[in-house]
């Protein structure tokens, strides 16, 4: 769940680097995010970065990703990405204690 956690905090922050910028105002308009767009681009022009990732809030965080533990991200693609053909996300840094997990969750993908 800490690992969980700190990739939402990853994620966060990513989402309010390319939030800031015009191209992705878009996407933020789509969602009724529009204002929060507006924040990250102040915020990024008054060099606060820290404060762009504080401003993103959990919801847009769980709309924009899917969150879960190994346990529970495949069911939470699924859902998520229907139809989906082809699928790219970050694998967590070569570390022999999640291995076999992440093979899981690519079999169980594979499968669908």
């Amino acid at each position: 769940d800490a690992q969980v956690v700190q990739q939402i905090e990853q994620v966060r922050g990513q989402i309010a680097f390319y939030g800031s910028t015009p191209a992705y105002q878009g996407v933020f308009e789509r969602h009724g995010w529009q204002d929060l767009g507006a924040t990250l681009n102040r915020l990024s022009r008054e060099g606060k970065w820290t404060e762009m990732a504080r401003a993103v809030p959990d919801e847009v965080v769980h709309e924009i990703a899917a969150v879960g533990r190994y346990d529970q991200i495949a069911a939470v693609v699924r859902v998520r990405l229907r139809g989906i053909r082809r699928l790219m996300f970050p694998l967590p840094a070569a570390d022999p204690r999640h291995e076999e997990a992440v093979r899981e969750v690519l079999q169980t993908l594979r499968q669908a």
